[in-house]
């Protein structure tokens, strides 16, 4: 019946068939029909079993057969409890002789059946065995009833156990996903349909793939213990045995694994090498363990340029493993992750360490190639790629005992310190980089014994070089030698060394000191080291200094003659004397026999030469310094001339004996060849008194010196032609006796006109002058007189004439043998000249006051000398005249008290200045009076200029009336002068009175301002005067106009006195006056005809008698304005308005005046009319400033008196201050041009704009009240600053906040690029000039879009585009304050980015160069059309067309994944670039099977890296020189290739 209904899972149990089946083979059946059994309703489908193979031995292999309508072959008569005890079976062999149990699945489409191939009655014992497989339904009749069985046409294939061998690697680190090659056998009876085979490594289970029929491929799986496993190889979940034990008993079919701890890389040793191989690497770390299984290698790089070298685990006691391996040749310059494998390059670590690989260095030259065996010098070393990493060393010698520290220079020269050697000869030379890890030969190096220096001379030289240095050396020189002055480390400078062939003297010039400069040096020579080096040697033994002198230059010798013999010290003055060995001084010239003496320095300004025997024949020499060679360039740099004297010998002196002062002649030989011929007496020296000749000269005997034991006995006498240098004359001495002294001469003082003049002298000791003739001389004159003396102790003298010449002479007692110079002086003075005496005059009886008391007058005059004989002389001896002592007050002036009994009359006065009376000397008159006596006075009172009449006795002219006030001081005396009418009157006028005076005042008279008077008797009264005062003391105003009309006010020094005055007169006009508080009142009449502008002033109290004043009044013209300019200004005033018309005066008091003539005033200002001073300018010009007014029109007045006021007819309107707030730009091209924007407020329409005070001038523009611009004018003074300022007026003008600066022009020549993107952003360039030093920010626009520029350079700015909405063309200026600077003609373009839709290749290995083609649109041609790969630099693309470009990449790229973008701007890239695979290179590390047949068409299995990463059809493998396409990528590790014929045997790469 039908299944089709069935809705329960029928589980059959099957049960074994009971009985041996003979051995049989089924035959192949694929499907059942409805005939071929009753019970069938549909045909059954066998389709598949699986597995199709088992392994001999298996136990209970799960047979799963797949078909179609396995419910059909139910038999439907038979009850379902009937079904369900029927078995479903599987039969086996081709006689289906074995059945077993099947199960049907609950889909009706699956039948599972279980085979114990462990049975006995297996097919076969060995071998491999196909057995046909057939199923029975339930209720079928048994194996021989066909028609009631289902076959099939599949065959289960039983074969032999697939055996694990080894494997490779045999070990992996515990994190697993090692791929392991495992080497089994049997595989080839396995066929090669797949089939699921697995790894058991331990207890964990990973997928596994057959390669061939000897090789199966799986990667570890993690581990958590390190340590050794079995690994077996699973069939359908179960081990493959080839005896059918389990792998727990049997380890046959298994081979082992052995997990290891991945190791932890932590340092390697040394850090970089060179590019060439062989360098030991150390590396340090953790997790190293020795093993049979461990096969170390490293890896140096990633991808195609990646290198395996093996590696070795060395082990030492107590010191943590290391790993060393040897480096590959690595390209230069670039860093390779370093990792390491523990078996065999299998597996790496995953985080390695880097190796910095650097170009290998070479070694060109060193220098020297020999040198002493102390060492010590500097070897030079030149190369190619000198590097500091790690350090480089210099070996000298075998082994590493000789390796010393190299100095890096530069990258292609090295600096050594060559190690002292113990041994002479050639040692090898080696140069290392780092811990010897790249070592260059180089060459061989001498060890030679010392040079040692023996003498060095000059040691000293000029600092401009060139001295001759002579240097001895132990033994002949070497070539090549040098001679070094100063050391390394103070820029030593060289000189070339020149040897005598053969010997060991050589010479070398000293180059120029290269120093600081010596003359603003304190110590002024600079010494420096001065050896020998080059030539192997560093510097020899023996290195002295060598002293670098300066210019030095002489300016004075002292003393500059010197005797021939026994000369001495010789002093030069200069400067820059150095402080070394060997100063000499020369005397003479190259072209004579010149001497040098040795010179001892003082100082820097001062040397001594040593010339006790010069040796030289008498003439003029030149002397200079020299030093060092004594070479030109080693002197000094001017010569002074010297005097070689002949020698000097005294044959007598004439007296020998005498005391100071005596006058001594010495006769000898060339005692006048110098004119500074001196004689020495013991220790005092004196210049020669008089040369006579060439054989006599004769010297004063000086006075005993101090330090003399004696004043008394012989002394050393010696002659000097330079008053230094005197010679030992043996034999030749002088004996001082007593000296004579003075105490006294009189007179000391002598009138030079006076003849005739004794002179006593008073002293002791003058007895050398007794028995004598003895003669008084006037030093330094030819003056002279006898002296008789008396005793020692005086003389007299009897001059008959005085010098002519007055001046002070010394006194000298002389006789053949003494002469004698006291000390004492006569003074011979001009006669007395009297120009004026003071008071001329003088009075008989005493009532003189002041200076005249007692009658002293005062002598005014020249010549007056002070001495004790100073006298007035009064001729007139019979009027009570005489001499009497004067009092000197100066030269010029003395004074003499007069005798009280001279008499009334003139006397002759005359002064002397020695008392003495000369006929000849200067006169002068006095006058004595009598005293005047007063009487009376008419009238007695009045007021100034009222005549008054004085009474008395013994007037004479010249006198005046004095009025005393108060005291009898003179500040309170008023004097006028008195008309002399005879002896008995006199007239005078009273004086104008002075303000703190009035009243009664007392009346005198006086000469000379002197009181002369006296009253009529001793007790009589004095006379007065009454004084009233009418004195104008002002009137104002004391100018008006012609017309008249003019309010005058009189005020007086005594207002008390204005109610008296009546009448004020004009010149000639008279109005009446009124009296006021203040003082006096009257109008001005008109200007009289014929009169002039300026007219007298003055008061009467009755009309009639008009008081005198000096007060005048004057009378001006009226003027007439006729314009006002400007018309308005400023509200808080400071407004200069110029006024035109006729007739302005020029006086003070022209006065502005300012009234009111608006509707309403403010009550903060005080009245509405302001008056101003005015200035006058000319009769048809004036202005005044205006005040402070309240804003609004005022009439404007004129008044020249400050009470007449002249309409003008004008208004001036007072507006509020214009302010200036903000001023932008503060900058202005100098060519001109610049808008100045000024922010402010009460800007007038025609305000102007000024730049600068009164210099440069413009009409505003005038936007608002608020806001005006002004246009900067042309400049020159770039750099500046100009102040600028508004005025509305013209006149007026407020100051910008900040000074403006003048700029040079600005230069806009070119801009790149010339196109940018929509987005904006793009970084634009722009080229000009003048960019430097600007103060305030420049701006580029984009057409109206302005941005920030940024300087970089006085022709470079650079600023960023601004985002537009759609493409177009912009103009592209910069801005700078307001001024404008573009590029004509030239535009900025604003365009659409770049895309991209496509690229070929996708991908490209990292170890090749590389053409990429890109396909997109919007591409343009241009110089800046680039690619960019992720964030490494741009690279330049090649335009095609519009839409296709290529970019070349260059190899080295690090594999991944970069986004590719392309850029018409090389700035604005495609926002969405494509994505650009760079891989990493392929590499084959093994092969297997490694050998075949020549035919070829061998299957081989290349194991490598990253076959996964690259394109199947782009991968091939390269056998020999042919390239096979692989047949199969098995994963990224493993590659199958066809081997292809060969006609030659033998390996091929």
């Amino acid at each position: 019946g039908s299944l089709g209904s069935l809705a329960c899972l029928l589980l059959l149990v099957v049960t074994a068939a009971a009985g041996p089946r003979p051995a049989s083979t089924f035959s192949a059946f694929s499907a059942f029909s409805a005939s071929d059994h009753p019970m069938i309703s549909e045909p059954a489908i066998v389709e598949s079993i699986v597995p199709t193979h088992a392994v001999r031995g298996s136990e209970m292999v799960l047979l799963s057969i797949r078909g179609n309508n396995f419910a059909s072959l139910t038999n439907a008569d038979i009850p379902e409890q009937e079904q369900q005890q029927e078995r479903w079976s599987c039969w086996f062999g081709d006689d289906r002789n074995h059945r077993v149990d099947a199960e049907l699945m609950s889909d009706s489409e699956v039948l599972r059946c279980w085979w114990n191939l462990t049975d006995s009655h297996e097919p076969g014992n060995s071998g491999v065995i196909v057995s046909p497989i057939a199923i029975s339904a339930p209720g079928a009749e048994g194996n021989d009833n066909e028609s009631t069985i289902a076959s099939s046409t599949l065959n289960l294939t039983i074969v032999e156990p697939i055996v694990a061998v080894s494997a490779f690697p045999p070990s992996g680190p515990t994190d697993g996903s090692t791929p392991v090659l495992v080497e089994v056998q049997n595989a080839q009876d396995w066929g090669s349909d797949d089939f699921a085979l697995a790894c058991l490594f331990g207890d964990v289970e990973v997928s596994g793939s057959r390669l061939n029929s000897t090789h199966v491929e799986c990667r570890s799986p993690a581990q958590v213990r390190h340590g050794m496993v079995h690994l077996a190889i699973l069939y359908n979940d179960e081990v493959i045995f080839d005896d059918g034990s389990s792998a727990e008993t049997d380890n046959r079919s298994t081979t082992s694994f052995d997990y290891y701890e991945q190791p932890v890389l932590e340092s390697l040793s040394p850090p970089a090498c060179t590019e060439m191989a062989n360098t030991t690497l150390s590396i340090r770390g953790q997790n190293f363990e020795e093993s049979e299984l461990r096969t170390y290698s490293c890896r140096f790089g990633t991808g195609a340029d990646a290198t395996v070298v093996p590696a070795h685990l060395l082990l030492v006691p107590a010191v943590p493993p290391v790993i060393q391996c040897t480096t590959p040749r690595l390209r230069p310059g670039v860093a390779i992750d370093v990792e390491l494998s523990a078996n065999g390059g299998i597996d790496y670590t995953s985080s390695g360490l880097v190796l910095s690989v650097y170009p290998r260095f070479t070694v060109l030259s060193t220098s020297p190639d020999e040198g002493p065996m102390r060492g010590g010098m500097n070897l030079t070393v030149l190369g190619t790629n000198f590097r500091t990493e790690m350090g480089m060393s210099c070996h000298f010698g075998v082994g590493e005992s000789m390796g010393i520290e190299a100095v890096l220079v530069s990258a292609n020269q090295l600096s050594c310190r060559i190690p002292p050697s113990a041994v002479l000869g050639d040692v090898p030379v080696e140069f290392c980089w780092g811990d010897r890890v790249d070592c260059v030969a180089g060459g061989t190096f001498s060890y030679r014994e010392d040079l040692r220096i023996l003498d060095v001379h000059p040691q000293s030289g000029s600092d401009v070089g060139g001295t001759l240095v002579r240097i001895e050396l132990d033994r002949p020189f070497p070539p090549e030698l040098q001679c070094r002055f100063g050391s390394e480390t103070n820029n030593a400078m060289y000189s070339p060394f020149d040897s005598i062939n053969g010997t060991s003297i050589g010479y070398c010039k000293s180059p120029a000191y290269l120093g600081a400069s010596i003359s603003t040096r304190t110590n002024l020579q600079a010494a420096v080291n001065l050896t020998v080096v080059g030539g192997g040697y560093d510097s020899a033994i023996g290195t002295t200094v060598f002293v670098y002198v300066p210019p030095i230059s002489l300016t004075e010798i002292f003393p500059r003659n010197i005797p021939a013999v026994e000369a001495g010290i010789v002093r030069v003055l200069g400067e820059n004397f150095p402080d070394i060995d060997g100063l000499a001084c020369l005397v003479g010239d190259d072209r004579d026999q010149a001497t040098t003496f040795s010179a001892r320095r003082k100082s820097a300004a001062e040397i001594e030469c040593d010339m006790t025997d010069p040796g030289l024949v008498p003439s003029s020499y030149p002397l200079s310094i020299v030093y060092g060679d004594q070479s030109p360039l080693s002197r000094s740099t001017n010569v002074l001339g010297i005097e070689i004297d002949p020698a000097i010998s005294i044959a007598k002196i004439v007296p020998v004996a005498g005391p100071p002062g005596t006058m001594v002649a010495l006769y000898g030989t060339n005692l006048a060849s110098s004119p500074s011929m001196s004689c020495r007496f013991g220790s005092t020296a004196v210049t020669a008194h008089t040369i006579v000749n060439a054989s006599c000269i004769k010297c004063l005997v000086p006075a005993v010196d101090e330090e003399e034991p004696t004043e008394r006995g012989p002394v050393l006498l010696s002659v000097s032609s330079n008053e230094i240098h005197f010679p030992v004359m043996p034999g030749l001495t002088f004996t001082y006796t007593g000296e004579p002294t003075i105490n006294l001469l009189d007179p000391d003082t002598v009138d030079v006109s006076r003849n005739d003049v004794l002179v006593v002298i008073n002293g002791a000791d003058l007895h050398p002058f007794v028995d004598s003739e003895s003669l008084c001389q006037l030093a330094g004159t030819n003056v002279s007189a006898p002296a008789v003396l008396s005793s020692d102790r005086q003389a007299a003298c009897e001059f008959e004439s005085m010098p002519t010449e007055a001046g002070t002479y010394s006194l000298e007692l002389n006789t053949d043998q003494v002469s004698f110079r006291p000390g004492y002086q006569i003074r011979v003075v001009p006669s007395p000249v009297l120009l004026e005496i003071v008071p001329p005059w003088s009075l008989t009886r005493s009532r003189s006051t002041g200076f005249n008391n007692d009658n002293t007058v005062e002598l005014r005059g020249a010549n007056f000398t002070d001495s004790a004989h100073l006298s007035c002389i009064l001729s007139d001896s019979d009027a009570g005249g005489g001499a009497v002592p004067a009092e000197w007050i100066s030269s010029s002036l003395v004074r003499c008290t007069l005798p009280s009994s001279l008499r009334r009359g003139n006397h002759v006065l005359r002064v002397s200045n020695d008392g003495s009376v000369l006929e000849r000397s200067s006169t002068i008159d006095v006058q004595l009076y009598d005293p005047v006596q007063l009487h009376s006075l008419s009238p007695t009172r009045g007021g100034p200029g009222t005549l008054i009449t004085v009474m008395g006795r013994g007037f004479i002219p010249a006198l005046t009336c004095a009025f005393l006030a108060g005291d009898e001081s003179d500040s309170s005396v008023l004097r006028t002068t008195s008309h002399f009418v005879n002896s008995t009157c006199i007239q005078c006028s009273a004086p104008e009175r002075r303000e703190e005076y009035f009243g009664s005042m007392e009346v005198d008279v006086q000469l000379d301002q002197v009181s002369i008077s006296t009253p009529a008797s001793s007790n009589g009264p004095r006379i007065y005067f009454d004084y009233v005062d009418l004195y104008i003391e002002s009137v104002h105003p004391s100018l008006g106009s012609s017309s008249g009309g003019t309010k005058l006010t009189v005020y007086l020094r005594e207002s008390r006195f204005g109610t008296s005055v009546s009448h004020c007169r004009f010149g000639e006009s008279i109005v009446k006056a009124s009296a006021a508080s203040d003082g006096v009142r009257c109008i001005s009449p008109p200007l009289a005809e014929g009169s002039g502008d300026i007219v007298p002033f003055a008061l009467s109290a009755n009309g009639v008698d008009f008081v005198v004043s000096r007060v005048q009044y004057e009378y001006l013209s009226d003027l007439k304005v006729e314009s006002i300019e400007p018309s308005h200004g400023l509200e808080v005033g400071g407004t200069k308005i110029l006024f035109r018309g006729r007739q302005f005066p020029n006086v003070t008091s022209l006065e502005c005046r300012f009234a009111f003539v608006g509707d309403t005033y403010s009550a903060d200002f005080a009245t509405p009319t302001v008056a101003v001073e005015g200035q006058w300018t000319s009769s048809e010009t004036m202005y005044c400033v205006s005040p402070r007014l309240y804003p609004g029109e005022y009439l404007v007045e004129v008044s020249i008196n400050g009470q007449d006021c002249v309409e003008t007819g004008f208004c001036f309107r007072a507006e509020p201050m214009a302010t200036i707030s903000a001023i932008s730009p503060t900058v202005a091209r100098a060519s001109g041009g610049s808008i100045i924007t000024l922010i402010g407020t009460n800007f007038a329409r025609d305000a102007v704009c000024r730049f600068d005070d009164d210099v440069d001038w413009g009409a505003a523009i005038f936007s608002t009240s608020n806001e005006i611009g002004c246009l900067s004018p042309e400049r020159t003074d770039i750099g500046s600053y100009t102040n600028l300022s508004v005025s509305n007026n013209g006149k007026d003008f407020v100051s910008a906040p900040e000074p403006v600066l003048i700029y040079a022009n600005l230069r806009m020549e070119a801009f790149l690029p010339l196109s940018g993107s929509m987005s904006g952003e793009t970084l634009v360039v722009v080229r000009g000039g003048n960019f430097s030093n600007l103060e305030s920010p420049i701006r580029c626009a984009f057409g109206e879009n302005e941005v920030e520029a940024s300087i970089d350079s006085e022709a470079l700015l650079f600023c960023r585009s601004p985002s537009v909405s759609a493409p177009h063309n912009v103009s592209l200026s910069i801005f700078y304050g307001s001024d404008r600077y573009s590029t004509p003609d030239v535009s900025f373009e604003y365009k659409d980015i770049v895309e991209i839709t496509g690229l070929s290749p996708p991908s490209l290995p990292t170890n090749i160069n590389a053409t990429i083609s890109l396909v997109g649109g919007l591409f343009r041609p241009g110089s800046l059309l680039c690619c960019r790969l992720g964030d490494l630099p741009t690279y330049p693309a090649t335009y095609v067309n519009f839409e296709r470009v290529l970019c070349r990449l260059p190899k080295g790229l690090r594999p991944g994944s970069y986004p590719l973008a392309v850029s018409n701007n090389c700035q604005d890239f495609s926002p969405y670039p494509h994505m650009l695979r760079v891989l990493s290179p392929v590499q084959a590390l093994a092969v297997s099977p490694a050998r075949g047949l020549c035919d070829g068409g061998s299957t081989i299995s290349v194991s490598g890296t990253n076959f996964a990463e690259i394109e199947m059809e782009r991968l091939s493998c390269q056998i020999g020189e042919r390239y096979i396409v692989p047949t199969k990528q098995r994963n990224s590790t493993h590659l199958l290739c066809t081997v292809p014929p060969s006609r030659i045997p033998g390996p091929v790469p």
